[in-house]
């Protein structure tokens, strides 16, 4: 009979250690799922705030450079100019510099190429996709050929952006995305050889001309001179002053936050409206 209750009792305890022990696993994995939530929570708070930070910041930017591209001599070193804000070291080819922890992109959209509107035009795209694209002469103008008879179809809608045409087979995606950093889709009657980035000079000049711009780039010695030496006067549609429009790309990024943001602003100091923007966009397209 004693035996039967000391049994009985170790029976009990068992029972009772192991509803403990349930107890206390329930408990841990609740702490767990509080922890972890908890953490998620942080994280996601911190990422709002590096998100707040970096839109902060890009404006911040975006404002500062515009008024330096409302208030300075763009052609006149820096360093001789008397303002309110540190020098930025800024071209006008596309090329990304730093500045403020941001890097930055400035391209005047005098030095871009027009692309064709229209079918009779498609075969400018030749050189265009030799030059830009890589592609084998005689594939370039196959490839413009057959987009003109797509450009010539009923349903073909003017090209508005070189992402979003429909091109088919005609164009992949990378190449699109080339043409839309390179490519300007509005008529620009101005011509700037000084800002011209260095993937399309080879559609205006000769091999040695080329080397020759591209070494006075990196002697930060290519202007209006320098130019006219090496390629002669100039005619009316050549302008060799940077503006009014600009295609800009900020970058900014705080711990694994990144923030792109890209437009295409028209900058006109004298007119009632100094400062417009053309068209905004998020996208990395300038530091592909």
């Amino acid at each position: 009979m004693r035996w039967c209750e000391s049994s009985k009792v170790q029976l009990q305890r068992g029972a009772a250690l192991i509803l403990v022990l349930m107890v206390v696993g329930v408990v841990g994995l609740l702490l767990l799922s509080i922890s972890l939530s908890v953490h998620s929570q942080v994280i996601r708070a911190q990422a709002l705030l590096d998100r707040a930070n970096l839109l902060f910041q890009e404006r911040s930017i975006e404002s500062e450079l515009a008024f330096a591209l409302l208030t300075r001599d763009l052609v006149v070193a820096q360093d001789e100019q008397e303002t309110v804000l540190p020098p930025i070291d800024w071209n006008f080819v596309g090329r990304p510099f730093e500045h403020r922890n941001a890097k930055i992109s400035v391209q005047d959209v005098g030095g871009l190429f027009v692309s064709p509107q229209k079918a009779e035009d498609a075969q400018d795209f030749e050189i265009l996709f030799q030059t830009l694209l890589s592609i084998e002469p005689d594939a370039a103008k196959s490839v413009s050929r057959r987009l003109e008879v797509k450009m010539r179809e009923p349903s073909w809608v003017a090209i508005q952006s070189f992402q979003d045409a429909d091109f088919g087979d005609l164009i992949g995606k990378r190449e699109q995305r080339l043409l839309e950093r390179f490519v300007i889709l509005s008529p620009e009657t101005r011509f700037n050889p000084l800002t011209v980035p260095d993937e399309l000079l080879p559609i205006w000049y000769g091999g040695s001309d080329v080397e020759a711009i591209r070494a006075l780039r990196k002697q930060s010695a290519f202007d209006a001179q320098s130019y006219e030496d090496l390629m002669g006067p100039m005619d009316e549609f050549t302008v060799t002053y940077p503006g009014p429009q600009f295609r800009v790309a900020i970058r900014v990024q705080q711990g694994s936050t990144t923030q792109i943001r890209s437009a295409q602003w028209i900058i006109d100091p004298y007119s009632e409206q100094p400062w417009s923007v053309f068209f905004r966009k998020r996208g990395a397209d300038a530091f592909q």
